[in-house]
């Protein structure tokens, strides 16, 4: 690899890092965010969402907010698994699962019961009732604003035996035991036997529960149109969770009006999510009418309530003037607030307030790393790369290179371009503990260049280095190489009319070993000199024939600028031979006959094990002269064959790039 000249003073490392736009920003970050969301990768989905808005050729219509929307809902999902335990009179332990994107705790417990936290899940111990009477309480889990009340019922000793009284809240209790082994085997398939007897009284908790176990496939073979059914039922019956897993499920499937009705009556009842995504429906004008007013104040309601995200959500609104007045002291306090809820996005921006002192907010870059740090660990991108801008500079830390090479790093993993164009920078420039690394700082920036990072873009021109990237003409794209503009290298062009050509190129133009497919549906394969047929290549007539070979389908031999000349063989549809000699000026110049000494040549397209397949010249049924295999994974290799394997010049060509040489007996040399 040839290293980069120094290009850059080093004054641009002290300058906050800022991203590019390559000629197309909206739509591959659209689908590099749809990607990471299917991936559940939610925080870098919503990151991605957010920068299509930066966009210039963004729609006005598009649906980048839902997708915000449904990114925030998988990033806060808390639920807590039963919400509801029984104990015989001995006491004994349960085990709570907790769901939560952030940070949570317990309160409230019985003095009668003790707690043990683990990472995910919650051991409930409770000593023995030697009472006469049977107790109850309570515990709460609280995470990011939102509540949920776990009740806790103890029997006496006349109450140890499971019991099929007539009594719902009992069928109830008997379901809990069997879902969590309290005092009798854990038993999936008995407790929805009693959750369902419950459900059928119109309990909404056991309803919602039955939802939940025919959803899980927990004790019964998964069925979500059933757990959608008892979902329905619970949140009829005043279940909020039930109600606010109904407006999810129809927001994820944009079925808007619903959502907004099942979102609307879990917001009514205090559900703080639903409050909050209530007002995401009313400020997008998805369900109902757009209103500003009624999104701020379920926004509003949401955030008082203790909600994170809606916390950060007013810090937004407040801080661009959206729908409200800008008021940065107003921002500042919401970002705090949600900020020490553990949002990480909120740390990011209240870090910010701090270093910049915005917001009536005292600077203090300590304080502002102490933030920065936090989100950037929670795996924020920018606060990563504000770390690294901290580092370089000794704002609030004290200056380190290799540390500020950390967290610039850190961000560049996740594919952020500004990143990758500072940590190239570091590099080419190095410092006190960290080594200058030219080949390590050329990587970086050539990544950057070619997500279109145009400061990274101008220091690869200014050093004669050719960047991979896509470029749009129009109604055509190119993706490939180029260098000080012009496409070199290797690279696929693709035109309006559906025709396409990939392949080597040089000085702008296809040179060397490529394909082009027509829009009629004919094919090339083969050699290229400024931009025309030059060298060995198969040329397939997908309807008609070739030019003046009379019934050929497939010409297989030599080309001069773009004419068929020297020796060359013609097939017909059907693969026989129909002549193999000599050719002039793109015409047979023989008599157009199968000669002797060439019998037993045939063209043959074969489709093979694993999907690959071998379009070309075969003899005695194996590939025999020039030939083109294709991979099922879209690699293709174009160059000549014998005894059915690879012999002689030919070029591979994969994922973008070309490699071309001799191969023998089917190896590379």
């Amino acid at each position: 690899m040839r290293p980069i000249i120094v290009l850059f003073a080093f004054f641009l490392l002290m300058l906050p890092a800022t991203s590019g736009f390559a000629q197309e920003c909206y739509n591959p970050t659209l689908k590099r965010a749809k990607e990471l969301f299917d991936q559940k990768k939610y925080a870098e989905a919503r990151r991605a969402f957010m920068a299509t808005k930066s966009c210039p050729e963004r729609p006005a219509n598009d649906d980048v907010d839902n997708w915000i929307s449904r990114c925030d809902r998988e990033m806060n999902r808390f639920e807590v698994t039963p919400t509801s335990v029984s104990f015989n009179h001995q006491g004994g332990t349960s085990r709570l699962i907790v769901t939560a994107s952030g940070a949570w705790n317990v309160t409230g417990v019985p003095a009668w019961c003790s707690v043990e936290r683990g990472d995910n899940f919650i051991s409930l111990r409770c000593e023995p009732n030697s009472g006469n009477a049977a107790r109850s309480g309570s515990i709460t889990v609280i995470s990011g604003g939102q509540n949920v009340k776990v009740n806790i019922q103890q029997r006496t000793q006349r109450a140890t035996t499971t019991t099929q009284a007539d009594d719902p809240l009992t069928w109830l209790l008997n379901g809990d035991r069997y879902y969590n082994g309290d005092g009798v085997p854990q038993d999936y398939v008995e407790a929805l036997k009693w959750y369902r007897r419950a459900a059928d009284k119109d309990i909404a908790i056991a309803q919602r529960t039955v939802g939940l176990m025919y959803y899980s496939g927990l004790g019964v073979e998964q069925n979500i149109a059933e757990a959608l059914m008892w979902f329905v039922k619970a949140g009829e019956g005043g279940d909020v969770y039930a109600q606010w897993f109904m407006g999810a499920a129809n927001e994820l499937a944009e079925n808007w009006s619903e959502a907004f009705k099942w979102y609307r009556m879990a917001a009514e009842l205090g559900e703080v999510t639903s409050q909050r995504l209530l007002g995401n429906l009313y400020f997008n004008g998805n369900g109902t009418a757009k209103n500003d007013n009624e999104a701020l104040r379920w926004f509003r309601k949401a955030a008082d309530g203790g909600e994170a995200v809606a916390q950060r959500v007013l810090g937004q609104l407040y801080l661009g003037g959206i729908i409200v007045q800008k008021n940065e002291a107003e921002a500042a306090k919401w970002y705090r607030l949600a900020a020490e809820q553990d949002d990480a996005t909120a740390q990011y921006w209240w870090g910010g307030f701090l270093q910049y002192g915005m917001g009536g907010v005292s600077q203090n870059d300590s304080e502002a790393v102490k933030w920065y740090r936090k989100a950037a660990e929670n795996g924020i991108v920018d606060a990563q790369i504000q770390m690294g801008f901290m580092y370089i500079n000794g704002y609030g830390v004290p200056k380190d290179y290799r540390e500020s090479a950390k967290w610039y790093g850190m961000a560049a993993e996740q594919e952020s371009a500004a990143a990758e164009y500072s940590l190239g920078v570091l590099y080419l420039s190095g410092g006190p503990n960290l080594a200058k690394d030219v080949n390590e700082a050329e990587k970086w920036i050539r990544k950057a260049a070619e997500r279109g990072q145009e400061d990274a873009i101008k220091a690869l021109e200014e050093a004669g280095l050719e960047f991979k990237t896509t470029q749009t003409y129009e109604n055509d794209a190119y993706t490939g190489y180029i260098l000080n503009g012009v496409r070199t290298k290797s690279g696929i062009y693709k035109w309006e009319n559906g025709s396409y050509y990939a392949g080597e190129w040089k000085d702008g133009k296809p040179n060397g070993y490529g394909f082009y497919s027509y829009a009629s549906g004919d094919y090339y394969f083969g050699q290229w000199k400024n931009n025309t047929f030059e060298g060995q290549g198969l040329y397939i007539a997908s309807t008609g024939e070739v030019n003046n070979c009379p019934n050929c389908s497939m010409y297989v031999g030599s080309w001069v600028n773009g004419q068929k000349q020297g020796t060359g063989s013609c097939y017909d549809v059907n693969g026989t031979l129909l002549y193999r000699g000599k050719f002039n000026k793109d015409k047979p110049s023989e008599k157009y006959v199968v000669k002797k000494e060439h019998a037993g040549y045939t063209y043959n397209h074969m489709n093979l094990d694993g999907g690959d397949q071998y379009w070309g010249e075969a003899k005695n049924g194996g590939a025999e002269g020039f030939g083109v295999y294709i991979w099922n994974d879209g690699g293709i290799w174009m160059g000549t064959w014998k005894g059915s394997k690879r012999n002689g010049y030919g070029a591979h060509y994969n994922n973008g790039e070309v490699t071309t040489g001799n191969w023998s007996g089917d190896t590379y040399r």
